[in-house]
């Protein structure tokens, strides 16, 4: 064990506790190597006097602009926008009620929309590893949520790296691609305002009708997951924030699932779709031709975007008759589904071609012969050993010192 001990200690160091609590805000990264990679990067922190041995991480992405100040507007008193619903409470107190750490990372990449970029899973995993350094917080326990832009990319996050999060949480977000049965073994949570969108006020680029469509796509796939409409408008909702927060309190992140899904890209839109390389314990390596099925909404740019009255060149009729469209559409990319079964394990897949399965002392007996179908033929038989050199792969490929996997069963198809 001691070659496993080894690679434990280089992967996550030895946590150096802050001793720091309240709001603790404007910090840059303190791990040398991450603050030479995000000099400019601000980290705001709600850590409350009293904490768990081990507590959880609530990532908070902001909306709004790409300033590295904004999560300072969000968290400052008083609230410069009615975030919440009721007047007296505002996020930075309602954040601080519950027995975890929150941080609000400035935006990276620095440019609108950036929480769907493909750098913003590493940027996010390093803003884990500097929170786990400080607050020594439990790698299962790490929660997302997203507000308005922030909630582009919590419904961007949940399609394309579900696992690293034990549950996320979009408010006011909006999405135009999906396939939503990556977020299966993810807790997602949602909410929208009915009068998110109002005539001359707000366009529909983030209406409700997006959260409902969400809900009903949901509901259709048997994909769990929890939708609350409240009567506001842009803006979290206290009560449904409060559920979540306190759900969080006791929550941890299933990270061996006996069954898996990956679609390979994923992305909240057509044109920010990213390759996805593993979910859990298995990966892709190489994909063939050929095209899966998602959904695409297809929003009338008339009535997409705008904040200020000259923007609305239509009538209030029209407004009104507004519908969300959208379609079936096909895309390349490729599919593969996973069930495990102690040592066996069935895998069906779409357009793969090189896959990976990363079992562990947890999901297999590797004292006996590890079985593998792909498309109702076996593909593999064979005993498998565990290695420290595959255990540090595994947390290369994936950032996330909680999905270790110390095995790998390559199969070509």
């Amino acid at each position: 064990m001691a070659p496993f001990k080894q690679v434990l200690k280089q992967i996550r160091g030895i946590p150096e506790p802050l001793g720091e609590t309240g709001y603790l805000d404007h910090r840059h990264f303190r791990t040398p190597e991450l603050l030479a990679k995000y000099p400019e990067e601000l980290l705001y922190f709600i850590v409350p006097e009293k904490l768990p041995e081990k507590p959880p991480l609530l990532i908070l992405l902001h909306g709004g602009s790409v300033d590295r100040e904004t999560p300072h507007h969000y968290l400052r008193e008083p609230m410069p926008h009615a975030f919440c619903q009721s007047p007296r409470s505002d996020l930075r107190e309602i954040l601080g009620a519950y027995r975890l750490v929150t941080v609000m990372p400035s935006l990276y990449p620095n440019v609108p929309n950036g929480w769907c970029l493909p750098e913003c899973e590493t940027y996010l995993a390093d803003v884990v590893r500097e929170a786990a350094a400080l607050f020594d917080v439990d790698p299962d326990r790490v929660f997302l949520a997203g507000m308005s832009m922030g909630g582009f990319g919590a419904a961007h996050i949940c399609q394309c790296w579900p696992d690293r999060y034990a549950g996320i949480l979009e408010v006011a977000g909006s999405w135009r691609l999906a396939l939503w049965r990556n977020t299966m073994n993810t807790p997602f949570w949602f909410c929208h305002g009915i009068n998110d969108a109002k005539y001359k006020i707000r366009g529909r680029f983030t209406d409700v009708a997006y959260g409902r469509l969400c809900d009903r796509l949901m509901n259709e796939a048997g994909v769990p997951h929890r939708y609350l409409e409240h009567d506001g408008g842009h803006q979290f909702h206290e009560p449904f924030l409060r559920e979540f927060l306190g759900w969080a309190e006791t929550n941890r992140r299933n990270n061996r699932p006996e069954k898996v899904f990956l679609s390979t890209p994923a992305g909240w839109r057509i044109w920010q779709v990213h390759a996805v390389k593993s979910r859990f314990w298995i990966s892709v390596e190489k994909t063939g031709p050929g095209q899966i099925a998602c959904h695409r909404c297809i929003p009338d740019d008339r009535f997409y975007g705008g904040h200020t009255p000259d923007k609305f060149d239509f009538s209030e009729t029209e407004w009104n008759s507004w519908q969300l469209r959208y379609r079936k559409e096909t895309i390349d990319g490729a599919i593969i589904e996973a069930t495990r079964e102690g040592n066996r394990f069935l895998v069906r897949g779409q357009n793969i071609a090189q896959f990976s399965i990363w079992p562990d002392a947890q999901m297999v007996d590797f004292r006996k012969p590890i079985t593998v179908e792909y498309n109702g033929k076996e593909i593999f038989e064979g005993r498998v050993i565990p290695s420290p050199d595959v255990m540090l792969e595994s947390y290369k490929l994936r950032r996330d010192y909680g999905l270790l996997y110390p095995a790998k069963i390559s199969i070509t198809v």
